[in-house]
């Protein structure tokens, strides 16, 4: 039979292991925690000019924006679907097939850009420019896909503008009053000249 003091030793042992497998825990689930997840990329495309003559030049706009918190450089990879006919002005782009230009950026983290593209419409059109936007982050596995529709219009010559119904009609009644005016000072003149005749 264990006498009280070995009772007391082993009660103050077994309180010391508790104690140590408490702060282990409380370690264990500081070191779990999760850090914040990154801030994804911002990319998108959309039309500053997008309404011309022929022979003028549609204006897009692509965005691109890396956040600080990025793993790594952003890549992204935009592909047109231009009409029949028209060309590409940027130098950054290179004609696969026709009908497709393609051109590839790459933004490093904490930076943002806007690049401007810009198509010559050599023909009359009028309907949409398709562009595909493909994107990744260095050092991350994730892959992004965007596709963008954005309705453009060419045409030969800006349409004429008809005078208001209003402002016709008050141009009308001025010439009138003109040519009564130049009658009356034909018929004045020549009842002067009669009257002095006579």
């Amino acid at each position: 039979m264990l006498s009280r003091g070995w009772i007391k030793r082993i009660g103050l042992l077994f309180i010391s292991i508790l104690a140590v497998t408490g702060a282990l825990g409380s370690n264990s689930i500081v070191a779990k925690a999760d850090a914040p997840d990154p801030v994804e990329p911002y990319v998108s495309l959309y039309g500053q000019r997008t309404d011309v003559l022929i022979g003028d030049e549609v204006i897009l706009i692509l965005s691109v924006v890396n956040p600080i918190t990025s793993p790594g450089d952003l890549v992204v990879q935009l592909t047109l679907r231009i009409p029949s006919g028209w060309s590409v002005t940027s130098t950054e782009f290179s004609t696969a097939t026709t009908g497709l230009a393609t051109a590839v950026y790459r933004v490093e983290k904490g930076y943002q850009r806007y690049i401007s593209v810009n198509l010559r419409a050599n023909e009359p059109y009028q309907g949409q420019i398709t562009g595909n936007i493909d994107y990744y982050v260095d050092g991350s596995e994730a892959k992004h896909h965007i596709e963008s529709n954005l309705p453009v219009v060419a045409q030969k010559e800006a349409p004429k503008q008809e005078p208001a119904s209003g402002a016709s009609s008050d141009s009308e009644k001025g010439t009138i009053w003109v040519i009564v005016g130049v009658v009356l000072g034909i018929i004045s003149a020549a009842g002067y000249v009669v009257s002095k005749c006579f």
